[in-house]
């Protein structure tokens, strides 16, 4: 059968969370507590998995959902593309409701596996990103032609336009497709005074749906450089 060709722009893996760090209530987070209040529907509170709700943690996972809560740090997580826009929704959905929580850092992350058809590509990917004449007299490699390899490589900057802090990119080896790409995007926001869970909240309304395309545009910028 014909190998099906990869294309270098398009994940084959991905997803995406909403991390905020403040001061939470783990136990309030019940399914239950959600479905009551119209948050997600009352069949897909009753299917959930429900592995811990307690003072100090709460975690539990949907079809679409996974959410672990501990009393400074709040995730929310998707590997589902369709449901972004959805994940969005809940987390101000939930504080909407808990508009008096304090929250002072807030993570707008996304990340995605791409496939690579060659290993001569993928080892292209990172001489790219990480150029070896430097390390070529100092660091004998592991690959065939003798030269070290990329790892991890984190760059910082910012999203013009954007009101985060700053966006950090991270580049590694995918760990779930061989030969592959692991790119993982964060956006960090910070605030600080009695309005800034309403000024996070109204950047993750905001912003969401640009970080998203913006962290998608970078990776396949950089899939795509391995054409060239």
């Amino acid at each position: 059968m014909a190998k099906i060709p990869v294309d270098p722009g398009q994940p084959e893996i991905e997803g995406a969370s909403i991390v905020l760090i403040g001061s939470f209530n783990p136990a309030i987070l019940h399914p239950e507590w959600l479905a009551a209040r119209s948050l997600i529907r009352s069949e897909e509170a009753e299917a959930g998995k429900v592995e811990i709700v307690s003072r100090q943690l709460t975690v539990f996972r949907l079809t679409w959902l996974e959410l672990q809560v501990q009393d400074n740090r709040f995730a929310a997580h998707t590997t589902d593309p369709a449901h972004y826009q959805t994940l969005q929704e809940l987390v101000l959905g939930i504080f909407n409701f808990l508009e008096f929580t304090p929250i002072e850092q807030m993570g707008m992350n996304h990340h995605m596996h791409f496939s690579m058809e060659r290993e001569d590509d993928w080892h292209k990917l990172g001489d790219i990103l990480a150029p070896k004449d430097v390390w070529r007299d100092v660091l004998p490699g592991l690959r065939s032609d003798g030269l070290p390899g990329l790892r991890t490589l984190v760059m910082e900057g910012r999203r013009e336009g954007s009101p985060a802090k700053l966006a950090r990119i991270k580049v590694e080896p995918s760990v779930r497709l061989v030969p592959g790409v692991f790119f993982e995007s964060n956006e960090h926001y910070e605030a600080s005074g009695t309005e800034s869970t309403a000024q996070l909240l109204g950047a993750l309304r905001d912003c969401w749906r640009d970080a998203h395309v913006f962290s998608r545009t970078i990776g396949e910028h950089l899939m795509r450089s391995t054409s060239r």
